[in-house]
């Protein structure tokens, strides 16, 4: 019983890891000559960038430019420069408050349950 406890936990925590965060697509839409996401996008933002030509970036957002985004990517010590021209998607890193609160109520409501369940299994002595 308390191995069948141990993996439906290890299951609910997997659940967690993935389900409390999203990637959530953001506009790229054209103004004047390029094309813009910046009124989407902040300073801190943890986003993957689909280039044109078929790449894609995990970056850290350092600073939006009127043409362009500057941030951290894992491996490169200077800040990365991406226009917005050469962008073709751009997916923002957001955290879920619903799902997370979901999680959290499943995991408090699931280990009382299996608590008090092994608890009468094994009466006090």
């Amino acid at each position: 019983m308390f191995k069948l406890c141990q993996k439906i936990l290890g299951l609910i925590l997997c659940v967690c890891i993935t389900a409390c965060t999203s990637l959530r697509t953001v506009p790229v839409t054209p103004e004047g000559s390029g094309a813009t996401a910046s009124h989407k996008l902040n300073v801190g933002d943890e986003i993957v960038v689909a280039s044109r030509s078929g790449g894609s970036q995990t970056m850290v957002i350092n600073a939006i430019e009127a043409n362009a985004l500057l941030g951290r990517v894992d491996g490169v010590q200077q800040p990365v420069r991406i226009a917005f021209n050469d962008i073709a998607q751009v997916e923002r890193r957001e955290i879920d408050a619903l799902k997370s609160a979901v999680l959290v109520l499943l995991i408090v409501v699931g280990g009382s349950a299996a608590l008090l369940k092994k608890a009468a299994f094994f009466p006090p002595a």
